[in-house]
């Protein structure tokens, strides 16, 4: 394991965390 910038995980959480969100309410939406 190599160390990971704390910058780079919150762009990684952050993208992650929209991606989801983006899913739920695309969902929503189509229903």
């Amino acid at each position: 394991m190599f160390p990971i910038p704390n910058v780079i995980l919150d762009r990684i959480t952050s993208i992650c965390r929209i991606f989801l969100w983006g899913s739920k309410f695309a969902r929503v939406a189509w229903a």
